[in-house]
């Protein structure tokens, strides 16, 4: 399913998608930017060896190395200690990205700069639920509820497209130049992103593009 065409900020228009970032959220719209000239995607499997530090002996039991060789147990300890060290998977991390994007006031400072990074804050952050009272031994108080932010779609080009993508990092860096206004002309937005869940290999919420979804980006 290729981006909604609707309620998009794109200050580059006249940009192919081959080399734009495209992201999109429920709740606040989509944003563009420009693909950087290098990404990186990353992911990795963790593995444990549990039963390392101990060894099973015939009339000894699961006991330390160490408390073997002090009792002078006759073991081959590197056949032994190969076998210990069997690592055991225990899953898969999600896969993640890091994205820095550029924008530059091109014919508006407002819409290609302030207007695309004040959408990239609201799709990283979370948002208010509403408020509760709860009573206290003393007083009655209320609290706030918070909403985390909503998983994403982005497409990194005709490359990547991750599905359930979260925003767990964001940084801005504005330039001190402003247009009449006030509005910085250029500022540089850098953007950590790791999908929901672990990344496997029949992931239905990743996709790399071995040309199966390019004719839908047009």
């Amino acid at each position: 399913m290729p981006l909604p065409q609707t309620d998009i900020l794109d200050p580059w228009p006249d940009v192919a998608n081959r080399h734009k970032v495209r992201i999109y959220s429920t709740a606040f719209g989509g944003v563009t930017g420009l693909l950087p000239e290098q990404f990186t995607q990353s992911f990795s499997n963790q593995f444990v060896a549990p039963f390392a530090t101990v060894l099973t002996s015939f009339n000894i039991g699961v006991i330390s190395a160490q408390e073997l060789l002090a009792k002078g147990g006759k073991v081959d300890f590197s056949a032994v200690f190969k076998e210990l060290t069997n690592q055991i998977w225990t899953g898969t991390s999600p896969l993640s990205t890091t994205l820095r994007l550029r924008y530059v006031a091109r014919k508006s400072a407002l819409d290609d700069v302030m207007r695309p990074v004040q959408r990239l804050i609201r799709m990283s952050a979370g948002t208010v639920a509403g408020s509760e009272g709860l009573e206290t031994a003393t007083r009655a108080v209320s609290v706030t509820l918070l909403k985390p932010p909503v998983p994403l779609l982005i497409e990194l080009g005709y490359v990547l497209r991750l599905k359930m993508a979260l925003i767990i990092s964001h940084s801005v860096v504005w330039t001190n130049i402003n247009d009449e206004n006030g509005i910085p002309v250029t500022a540089e937005v850098q953007l950590g992103i790791k999908t929901k869940r672990a990344f496997v290999v029949d992931d239905t919420e990743v996709e790399m593009n071995i040309g199966g979804f390019k004719k839908e980006l047009g």
